[in-house]
C-alpha cells in the first residue's frame, strides 16, 4: 500500500575489517600481490566496510591491471559505492566490469549498474540494465549466487514499470515473484506482493486479486502478519469495487491487529466508513469499530486524534459536513499535543463560515484560492501528509505564477517542492526550487529553507559533495543537522560526520556518530554510542546496531560480545548482517577458547549463508575451529565433500586439506593433493603455490632429498615464479644438508646473481661463505662475505657480516689455521676470567660450534664462560654473549635428546637477547625454545612461547616459520 511518509536521506551503515574468515581468499601472498590485496577486499566487503573495499579495489586495479581479479575488484567497488550512495560513481566502473569475460561477473555488474541507475531516477536505463542481467542469465551457465542476482533484477524490473504507472506490465512480473518467494528476501517478497495487489487495483482486475488473496494462506509471525494485514486491506478496495461490502468490511477487520500503526488505522478507518455507509450491507455498525479502536488504542490518544482528523477530512471531502464536524470535535478532545490544532481550525472555518464565506471549497477564481491553497499546503506538512501537501502546493504553485506577491510565489514553490520531494518525485522538486532562484533571496524568507530542500534533493540522488557544500553554509538544527551527518558519511569525511552527529542531539545522529567512531575504530567511543542509541528503544537499525556493538566488544576483548552477539539471528530473524554476527561471534569464542561454542556459531553461519561464497566462508571457519581444536580428522572431513568438486572452491578446499594433511603428519596425503592441484588444475591459481608447497611440505620434515626433487619441479614449471627465489633457497640449502656441497653453491650462487636484493640474499651468502670456507677457499668467501655485508638487514647482521670479513681477511692472508688463531685469543686475554677473554672464548665456541657441529670442546667452553657471564655483576655488559653461549648449550642439549633442559637454555638465550638488543638473535631463541619444547610434549609451553615470538617478532623468518610450526 502506498504511505505518505516523508523520505528520509538514507546512508549505507558501513564497517570495518571482520576476522579474515569472512571471505576465503586462497593461499598468502605477499602484502602487495593481486592475491592479497583481493583477499583483503572479500574481507572487507564481508564485514560492509565498503570505504575499505573502494581503496583496495583502486589499489588493484592501479597496480595490476592484468590481474585475473581485476573485474572483480571492479564488481566490488561499483557495488561499495552503491552501498555509499554514490550512484554517479558507481555507474562507470560498473560498466567497466560488465566487460569481464566471467559471466557470473557479468550478470552482478550489469545488476547493480541497474540499481545505480534506479536510484538516480534514470529508469529506462536502469530496466535496459537489470534486462541484460536477466538476457545473460537464461542464456548462459550461472553459479547459484547469480540465480539470486537474476531474481532481483526481474524484481527491481517490475518495481520500474510500477514506478512509471505501467501496471499491465507489472503483473505478470510480480506474479513470477509471489510465485516464487522462496527465492526472495523477506522484504523483497512483500513488497512484491503490495505492488501486485495494488496494480490489480489499478487495473480493475478485482477478481485477479481476490482468488490470489484466497489462495495465499493468513500468515503468522512478523514481518509476515504485518504484509498479510496489508494485502487484506487491499483485498477490501477489490471487493468494495465489486460491491462486495460485507467481505469488504470482514477484510478490513484482519488488519486491526498489526503492529504496523499506519496499517492497523487505515483498517479501522475504512471499516468505520464502510459500516458507517453500508450498514445493511455489512450487518455492522461504526459503534462496533469505535468500541474496537478505543480499546486498542486506549494507552495512546495521539492515534485517536490522528485517526478522527483523518476520519473528518474524508467527510469533508465527501460533502458530509456535518460529521466532519463531529469527528473533528472527536480528534481535538484527543490531541493533547495539539499536533491538529491549525488543521481543525482551518476547517472548521471552512465548514462553519467566516468573514470570506469559505464554505465547502474555495473557487479557484476566488482571489484568497492560492493563499488558502498554500496554507493547506503548509498545514499537510506539518503533519506529514504528502500527498495532500503536494496537490495544495501544487495548486497555489500554479496560481502564483502570474503573481506580485513575492512571498506568496515563495511559500507555494517552497511547500510545493517539500511535497514532491517527500513523494519520492526529487527530479521535479529540485526543478521547482532551481527554477525559483529569482524569487529566493539570500537573507530573505523561505531562503534557508528553499537551500535545505535543494541539499536534501542533491543527498538523495547521489550527489552527496554538492549536498555537503550547502549545508556547511547554512545555520542547522535538529534533523537538518542529521542529515549533514549523514552526508558527511556517505562523503568519507568521518571525523566531522561524528562531531555533527552528535550535535544534533537527535536519535539517529547519535547513530550516525557512532557509525562514524566505528569506521575510525574508535572502538570505545563507538561501543558507548551504540549502546546509548540502544536504550532510547529505536527500532530504526535496531539490528545494525546491535551487531555493531557486538563488534566493538570484540575488538576491545569484551566476552560481553557473546552475549550481544550470540543470538542475534534469533533476536533479527532474516537481517542481512545474521550471518556476520554469526562469523563474529564464532571468532569471539575462538579467541576465548571456547571450541564448542565456536562450532556451533560456525554451524549457524553455514545455515544462515544467503549465497554460495558465504556458505564456503562459513565452512572454511567451521574446519579451522575443528583444526585449532586439535580435531584435525573432523577438520579435514569438513572440507571433504568439497573435494571432490572441480570448483574454484572445491580446488581450494583441496589446498586447505593438503595443509590439515601435513599438520597431521600425513606427508604422502598432503603431497598427493598438492601433486592433484599443480597438475589437473594447472591454470587454477593455487597451481603454482601448490608445487611449491609439494617441496616446501618435505623440507619442513627434513627429507631433503625429496624436497630437492619437488623444488627443481617448481623451478621447472614456474621459472619465473612468485617463489622462484624461495625454491632456489630452500633447494640450495637441502643440497647443503645432504652434503652435496657444490650444488648447494651453484643453488646460491643463482640466487644471489639473478636476485641480489631478495630476501633470502643475507641467509644465501651466509650459508655460501660457510661452505666456501669449509672448502679453504678463503678468497672466495671473503668475496661473498661482502655480498653478505650489502644484503645484511639490520646492524645485528652487519656486525656478523663485518666480524667474518675480518676473521676471513687474517686467514685468506696468512693461511693460518682460524681455529688455532682464535685459541691464542682466547688465552693470551685471560680465558674466563676477564671481560676480554670472555668474549674472545665465545667467537672461539661459535667458531668450533659451526666448523665442528656438536663439538664437545665447544661446549665445554661456552659452559665455563657462560657461568661467569651471567653472574650479576657481569651479565649487564656481555648480555649477547651470554646468548650466543646459551644457544650453543641449548643446541647441546637438544641433540643429547634433554629437551627440557634446551628448552631452558633457549628462554635464558632470548631473556639475554632482549636485554641486549638483538631482536634477529631473540626471535631465533623463542623458535628454538618452542620447537623443543614441542619436541619433548610439552605442547601447551610450545605454543605460548610460539605466540609470544609472533606477538614480539612478527616480521622475522622465524615468526614466519612458527606459524606453520602452530598449523602442525
Amino acid at each position: 500500500m502506498k504511505k505518505n511518509k516523508a523520505k528520509k536521506i538514507t546512508v549505507a551503515v558501513s564497517a570495518v575489517f571482520l576476522a579474515a574468515s569472512l571471505g576465503f581468499a586462497g593461499p598468502a601472498d605477499s602484502a602487495s600481490g593481486d592475491s592479497w590485496i583481493f583477499s583483503e577486499i572479500v574481507t572487507a566487503y564481508s564485514g560492509a566496510a565498503y570505504p575499505s573495499v573502494i581503496e583496495h579495489a583502486d589499489t588493484l586495479v592501479q597496480n595490476h591491471p592484468d590481474s585475473i581479479y581485476y573485474y572483480k575488484a571492479l564488481l566490488y567497488k561499483g557495488e561499495s559505492l552503491c552501498f555509499l550512495g554514490r550512484n554517479s560513481e558507481a555507474e562507470p566502473v560498473l560498466s567497466r566490469a560488465s566487460g569481464s569475460d566471467d559471466v557470473d561477473v557479468q550478470v552482478m555488474s550489469f545488476y547493480w549498474l541497474g540499481r545505480s541507475k534506479l536510484a538516480l531516477k534514470k529508469n529506462s536505463d536502469a530496466l535496459a540494465a537489470f534486462y541484460k542481467c536477466c538476457e545473460i542469465s537464461r542464456s548462459k551457465k550461472i553459479s547459484k549466487k547469480s540465480e539470486h542476482y537474476y531474481n532481483m533484477a526481474v524484481y527491481y524490473a517490475g518495481e520500474i514499470y510500477f514506478i512509471s504507472e505501467e501496471y499491465g506490465k507489472c503483473i505478470p512480473v510480480f506474479e513470477s515473484v509471489v510465485s516464487r518467494g522462496g527465492s526472495y528476501p523477506v522484504d523483497s517478497y512483500s513488497d512484491s506482493f503490495v505492488m501486485l495487489f495494488e496494480s490489480y487495483l489499478y487495473e480493475k482486475k478485482y477478481d485477479a486479486l481476490i482468488s490470489l488473496y484466497k489462495k495465499t494462506p493468513e500468515m503468522k509471525g512478523q514481518p509476515l502478519s504485518n504484509l498479510y494485514a496489508e494485502l487484506s486491506l487491499l483485498a477490501s478496495k477489490a471487493y468494495e469495487g465489486k460491491n462486495d461490502y460485507r467481505n469488504a468490511w470482514t477484510c478490513c477487520t484482519k488488519a486491526f491487529d498489526s503492529t504496523d500503526v499506519s496499517v492497523s488505522t487505515e483498517g479501522f478507518r475504512t471499516a468505520y466508513r464502510i459500516s458507517s455507509s453500508y450498514e445493511k450491507q455489512t450487518g455492522k455498525n461504526s459503534a462496533q469499530v469505535f468500541e474496537r479502536l478505543s480499546e486498542k488504542f486506549s494507552s495512546n490518544p495521539e492515534l485517536l486524534a490522528e485517526f478522527w482528523a483523518r476520519v473528518a477530512t474524508d467527510c469533508f471531502e465527501n460533502g458530509d459536513y456535518e460529521n466532519a464536524l463531529s469527528y473533528f470535535n472527536r480528534a481535538e478532545k484527543y490531541d493533547g499535543e495539539k499536533r491538529y490544532a491549525s488543521l481543525i481550525s482551518l476547517y472548521r472555518a471552512r465548514l462553519s463560515g467566516n468573514t470570506l464565506e469559505l464554505v465547502g471549497k474555495l473557487e479557484e477564481s476566488n482571489e484568497l484560492y492560492a493563499d488558502y491553497e498554500a496554507a493547506f499546503a503548509e498545514q499537510y506538512a506539518f503533519i506529514g501528509d504528502w500527498s495532500n501537501c503536494c496537490n495544495h502546493g501544487k495548486n497555489a504553485y500554479e496560481k502564483t505564477k502570474v503573481s506580485d506577491d513575492v512571498n506568496l510565489c515563495r511559500k507555494s514553490a517552497y511547500y510545493y517542492a517539500m511535497g514532491l520531494l517527500n513523494c519520492g518525485k526529487i527530479n521535479e522538486a529540485e526543478n521547482i526550487l532551481e527554477s525559483g532562484k529569482l524569487i529566493f533571496k539570500k537573507g530573505e524568507s523561505f531562503y534557508d529553507g528553499k537551500q535545505k530542500l535543494l541539499a536534501r534533493c542533491y543527498a538523495m540522488s547521489g550527489r552527496e559533495k554538492k549536498a555537503m557544500e550547502i549545508y556547511g553554509s547554512l545555520n542547522l538544527a535538529g534533523d537538518e543537522i542529521t542529515d549533514y551527518a549523514k552526508v558527511l558519511f556517505s562523503c568519507g569525511y568521518l571525523a566531522l560526520s561524528k562531531r555533527e552527529g552528535l550535535r544534533s542531539n537527535s536519535v539517529e545522529g547519535k547513530y550516525i556518530a557512532a557509525l562514524s567512531c566505528f569506521n575510525l575504530k574508535e572502538w570505545k567511543n563507538a561501543e558507548n554510542l551504540f549502546s546509548e542509541y540502544l536504550m532510547t528503544n529505536a527500532k530504526t537499525n535496531r539490528g545494525y546496531a546491535v551487531f555493531y556493538l557486538g563488534y566493538c566488544q570484540y575488538k576491545l576483548g569484551k566476552t560481553s560480545a557473546f552475549d550481544t552477539l550470540e543470538n542475534f539471528s534469533s533476536l533479527f530473524p532474516g537481517h542481512s548482517l545474521c550471518y556476520s554476527a554469526a562469523i563474529v561471534c564464532a571468532n569471539s569464542f575462538i579467541s576465548a577458547g571456547d571450541f564448542k561454542k565456536a562450532l556451533e556459531q560456525s554451524s549457524l553461519a553455514v545455515n544462515l549463508a544467503r549465497s554460495d561464497g558465504e556458505k564456503e566462508s562459513a565452512t572454511l571457519l567451521a574446519s579451522s575451529v575443528y583444526a585449532d581444536s586439535g580435531n584435525l580428522d573432523k577438520a579435514i572431513s569438513v572440507l571433504s565433500p568439497y573435494v571432490k568438486t572441480s570448483s574454484d572452491f572445491g580446488i581450494y578446499c583441496r589446498y586447505e586439506t593438503a595443509l590439515l594433511y601435513s599438520r597431521a603428519g600425513k606427508i604422502n596425503e598432503s603431497d598427493r593433493l598438492f601433486k592433484e592441484i599443480g597438475t589437473r588444475f594447472s591454470s587454477s591459481k593455487y597451481a603454482e603455490e601448490s608445487y611449491y608447497r609439494r617441496a616446501e611440505l618435505f623440507y619442513s620434515n627434513e627429507k631433503f632429498r625429496e624436497a630437492i626433487l619437488r623444488f627443481e619441479d617448481y623451478k621447472k614449471y614456474y621459472p619465473k615464479g612468485n617463489y622462484y627465489e624461495g625454491a632456489l633457497f630452500y633447494c640450495g640449502d637441502s643440497q647443503r644438508k645432504i652434503g652435496d656441497s657444490r650444488m648447494a653453491m651453484l643453488s646460491y650462487e643463482l640466487l644471489l646473481l639473478e636476485y641480489p636484493k631478495s630476501s633470502f640474499a643475507y641467509a644465501a651468502s651466509k650459508n655460501l661463505v660457510g661452505l666456501y670456507r669449509e672448502d679453504g677457499n678463503y678468497p672466495k668467501a671473503l668475496e661473498i662475505c661482502k655480498k653478505m655485508l650489502d644484503s645484511a638487514l639490520n646492524e645485528e647482521q652487519k656486525s656478523h657480516a663485518r666480524k667474518e670479513m675480518e676473521s676471513l681477511k687474517v686467514l685468506a692472508e696468512s693461511g693460518n689455521d682460524p681455529k688455532i688463531i682464535l685459541s691464542k685469543k682466547y688465552e693470551s686475554l685471560g680465558k674466563h676470567k676477564t671481560r676480554e677473554g670472555r668474549i674472545a672464548g665465545t667467537e672461539l665456541a661459535e667458531f668450533i660450534w659451526n666448523a665442528e657441529k656438536y663439538s664437545d670442546a665447544a661446549l665445554s667452553i661456552s659452559e665455563r664462560i657462560y657461568a661467569e657471564q651471567t653472574k650479576s655483576g657481569n651479565i649487564d655488559a656481555e648480555c649477547l654473549y651470554a646468548a650466543k653461549n646459551a644457544v650453543i648449550l641449548a643446541e647441546g642439549k637438544r641433540h643429547d635428546n634433554d629437551c627440557l633442559s634446551s628448552a631452558g637454555y633457549f628462554l635464558a638465550a632470548a631473556k639475554y637477547s632482549r636485554m641486549g638488543g638483538s631482536n634477529e638473535l631473540a626471535s631465533r631463541a623463542l623458535y628454538g625454545a618452542a620447537e623443543t619444547f614441542d619436541a619433548a610434549g610439552k605442547k601447551g609451553d610450545a605454543k605460548n612461547v610460539a605466540e609470544n615470538l609472533i606477538e614480539l617478532y612478527p616480521d622475522t623468518v622465524h615468526a614466519k616459520s612458527v606459524r606453520e610450526f602452530l598449523k602442525r
